[in-house]
This record gives C-alpha cells, sequence and structure tokens, in this order.
C-alpha cells in the first residue's frame, strides 16, 4: 500500500508522468522542414516585403498623386483609410485564422491586397483612391500579422528568434528601397503607368506566394 501511494506521489510531481505527457506532446508536433519550410517562408517573406514596400512608396509619391487627381486637399484621408483598416483589422485576420485556417486567411489577405492594390492604381478620382485604399489596408492587416503569426508557429522554440530576424529583415529592406522606388514614381507625371507597372511585378510575385503556399502544407497553416 505504502508502495502505492509513492508511486501515486512520483506521478504528480513536476518528474512524474504530467511531465512526460508533456514532453511527449511536444515530440509529437511535426514541424515542417526541409524545402517545405524553406519555399513557405519565402511566400511569406515575399508578401510582407510587398506590404511594407508599398506602403512607404505612396508615403513617398502622395503629393504627386493626389496633385494629379485634384485632390490635394484629401491627401490626409489617402493616409488615414489606410491606417484605420490596417490596425483595425489585424485581430480579424487572427480569429478567422483560427476558424477557417492559417494557408487560408493569409491567401485570401493576399488577394484582397492585391486586388485593392490595382484599383489603386487605376483610380481615376481621389474617393476611389481613398476607398481602394481603406480596403487595401484591411487586406495589408491580414499579410502583416498571419506572416508573424505562422512564422512563430512553423518552427520549433530554440528556433524562433532566427527566423524573426528574416522578418526584421525583410521590414527593413522594404524602408530602404520603398523611397527609391517612391521617388521614381514622383518624378514621372504618369504615375499611374507607374504604379501598373509595380502592380504587374506585385501581381507576378504574389501569384508564386500563393502558388507557393497552395504546394506547401506545414502544421500550422
Amino acid at each position: 500500500m505504502d508502495k502505492e501511494n509513492c508511486q501515486l506521489h512520483n506521478n504528480n510531481t513536476p518528474d512524474g508522468s504530467s511531465s512526460e505527457r508533456t514532453s511527449n506532446y511536444e515530440t509529437e508536433i511535426s514541424y515542417p522542414e526541409g524545402w517545405r519550410l524553406y519555399l513557405t517562408m519565402i511566400s511569406l517573406l515575399t508578401g510582407l516585403y510587398l506590404v511594407n514596400l508599398e506602403v512607404i512608396i505612396v508615403s513617398t509619391s502622395l503629393i504627386s498623386i493626389t496633385d494629379d487627381l485634384d485632390g490635394f486637399k484629401q491627401t490626409s484621408w489617402v493616409v488615414t483609410a489606410f491606417l484605420t483598416c490596417y490596425t483595425a483589422f489585424m485581430s480579424t485576420w487572427t480569429k478567422l485564422s483560427n476558424i477557417i485556417g492559417r494557408k487560408k486567411a493569409i491567401i485570401a489577405a493576399n488577394v484582397v491586397f492585391l486586388a485593392f492594390s490595382l484599383g489603386c492604381g487605376l483610380s481615376q478620382m481621389m474617393n476611389q483612391l481613398i476607398i481602394c485604399r481603406a480596403l487595401q489596408g484591411a487586406g495589408g492587416a491580414g499579410v502583416y500579422s498571419l506572416t508573424i503569426l505562422c512564422t512563430y508557429e512553423m518552427v520549433p522554440k530554440p528556433k524562433v528568434p532566427k527566423y524573426g530576424a528574416m522578418v526584421a529583415v525583410v521590414i527593413a529592406l522594404a524602408s530602404l528601397t520603398g523611397p527609391v522606388f517612391g521617388g521614381l514614381v514622383a518624378e514621372n507625371s504618369a504615375w499611374s503607368l507607374d504604379v501598373a507597372t509595380l502592380n504587374a511585378i506585385n501581381i507576378w510575385n504574389r501569384a508564386t506566394a500563393v502558388n507557393i503556399l497552395f504546394a506547401t502544407k506545414p502544421l500550422v497553416i
């Protein structure tokens, strides 16, 4: 009887079966490895780079764009509309990803951002630009928040700092290259043509990213 009580006590201690069950649960998680991990990371980081790049480009060339559309007085609305939806929809996308899955949610966010990026480039009036920028911000919020979320969930905890650093590098790279592209748009009076060219590049890159996301199947996406 004493032996049974001692064994039961040991199972309830931190060194007993409860800790063993936790350890076994952690070892059962199947993280993506090899080409699946690399391709998924490339697709996620590509989308994140393009979202941050586009924000910097528009910020740099905003005056030229609004002057061309005869709407300088509404310049602040272009920025406000984007930031409002960008901030508001971050938690919405993460909640949605808990319901439909990470992969479907981040692909939907990429499609929304791309569609309204094209809408911004084709805008002929300031009201059209403001509306498209607002909905573009909603898509960009999903790409940003879900990329960070998926990056931290795809790899074991010891590798999180390494892949988190990749995310930081991509954001910094977009901040460095964005003003260059924005300056080119600002110097050219035919800004819509420049934006259309950037959107063509955006389409190709995002199509590649979406195809990679469809082709890979990590645990959390």
